[in-house]
């Protein structure tokens, strides 16, 4: 690994010196190399090692005077080996910086991402109302930005349900908004990503114990969370499915909520 960063350090900078023959930016190789030196590091659990690579690809992107927003993206792949090793605050700190560079430069969509990733981390802290809270937030403001991906929508609503689930003092309203953001996540990912909605709806299942009921159809489904101010799933499902298969879907996904209720 010293070998590799070695190597990395001594590429140029800058692509404009009269003496580069090279048709690819010096500086474009060691960031990309480092990046896949910081994923393989991700996915070993080597979380050290790869802190140490994205401070690499950080002192790259300073040295050649890379716009704010990038080097505000490459800080904020620190916040999740920060939080595995149990440096939380640190983290926490790192995603409210890079939350402020994103908001000066009017980056909604990183706004909201952020938003829902402080969610996690003050999850993790245990402060649950909180967690609700910003991710709340982040998924209001991955609908106004009106760019999200699906799958990026479906997270978070799954991830808000999750937080709302774990909530110490969770009312029955917080029980049934549970309901509807897991099964929307799961009615979104049957649609674009084919997830198994067998086990996706039984997740579900666990995080809202007993009796309570789905709406019946997704057009019922879609009043009842568009009427939160900012939500727009009628508008999402529209450009993702048919009505027709919309409602096979989500036939399938009340007909699996009603057996794992029942079993």
């Amino acid at each position: 690994m010293e070998r590799l960063l070695g190597r990395m350090d001594a590429l140029s900078c800058r692509s404009d010196l009269p003496d580069n023959p090279e048709n690819v930016d010096p500086w474009n190789v060691r960031e990309a190399v480092l990046g896949i030196g910081c994923a393989a590091a991700d996915a070993m659990g080597a979380w050290e090692l790869e802190l140490t690579l994205i401070e690499a690809v950080l002192a790259s992107q300073r040295a050649r005077d890379a716009p704010d927003t990038d080097t505000a993206q490459t800080l904020f792949n620190r916040y999740g080996p920060l939080q595995r090793l149990g440096r939380v605050d640190e983290a926490r700190e790192v995603l409210t910086d890079c939350r402020a560079v994103f908001a000066r430069e009017q980056d909604w969509e990183q706004v909201a991402l952020t938003t829902g990733a402080l969610a996690d981390v003050e999850a993790g802290r245990g402060h649950t109302e909180v967690a609700v809270s910003l991710m709340t937030e982040a998924l209001l403001g991955l609908y106004g930005a009106g760019s999200a991906h699906v799958q990026t929508l479906r997270v978070a609503h799954h991830n808000l349900a999750v937080f709302l689930a774990s909530s110490p003092e969770r009312t029955p309203e917080d029980a049934r908004r549970t309901l509807l953001h897991g099964l929307t996540s799961v009615l979104l990912g049957a649609l674009v990503d084919g997830v198994d909605l067998g086990a996706a709806t039984r997740l579900i299942h666990l995080l809202v114990p007993g009796h309570e009921p789905p709406p019946a159809t997704p057009e019922e489904l879609v009043t009842v969370m568009d009427a939160e101010p900012g939500l727009r799933l009628a508008d999402v499902l529209a450009r993702l499915a048919t009505p027709e298969e919309v409602r096979e879907k989500w036939s399938a996904v009340v007909e699996v909520w009603t057996g794992a209720r029942d079993d």
